[in-house]
């Protein structure tokens, strides 16, 4: 059944206008890894992101846990914003055809309140296929979902972040029915102020 995931990628890829898309259980997840990645490839020492104030908490949150000096700029945005200095674009509220933007780490919201939902679910589209090879294993307990787990030797840097085939099977079918335009569904007035939620602490201070 996992072509259905490949097949929900493809798609959105083509729709999008990236060469790769790797889908996953969340947009928020999708962002937590792409920074990830950033975060070991180019190992800053003391790596400061910047935010709008306005934004869902699950993206600061993620990043926080991930050792990023977080920094909250009140500007506006409208459908997408992007994570600077990182590549990242955090999507979750445009889907619309040519969407992506060369170079950048483009994540999607399948959630239920979003343009296309699988209910749960989200992906990143890319054009970076070192970053592609680097994921796939690691949203999947660090197995080949192509490989028998007898036959398998998963590595062990790894979460349990895939997109099952039923949400993929659910995602294509919605797919089908989408216009290929659609609007933004909301911008920074839809979420409240998270400066001052005492982001400056470091994990191991509870």
């Amino acid at each position: 059944m996992w072509q259905y995931v490949t097949e929900f990628e493809e798609k959105i890829a083509e729709y999008a206008g990236s060469e790769y898309a790797v889908a996953m259980d969340s947009c928020t997840n999708a962002i937590f890894m792409s920074a990830r990645y950033l975060r070991k490839r180019y190992m800053w020492k003391q790596p400061q992101i910047i935010l709008p104030k306005q934004t869902y908490v699950s993206v600061p949150q993620m990043l926080w846990h991930l050792g990023y000096w977080l920094r909250f700029e009140d500007f506006k945005w409208k459908g997408l914003y992007p994570i600077k200095p990182l590549n990242i674009v955090d999507s979750a509220c445009r889907f619309t055809k040519d969407m992506y933007i060369p170079g950048t780490y483009f994540c999607l919201s399948f959630h239920h309140r979003k343009i296309l939902s699988t209910v749960r679910g989200g992906m990143v589209l890319t054009d970076n296929k070192d970053f592609v090879d680097w994921l796939r294993p690691r949203i999947y307990m660090g197995r080949n979902k192509d490989i028998l787990y007898s036959e398998d030797t998963p590595i062990v840097d790894s979460y349990n972040m895939y997109m099952p085939p039923e949400t993929a099977m659910l995602g294509l079918k919605n797919f089908e029915i989408l216009p290929e335009e659609n609007q933004d569904i909301a911008d920074n007035n839809h979420y409240s102020d998270i400066s001052e939620l005492g982001w400056g602490r470091t994990i191991y201070d509870d």
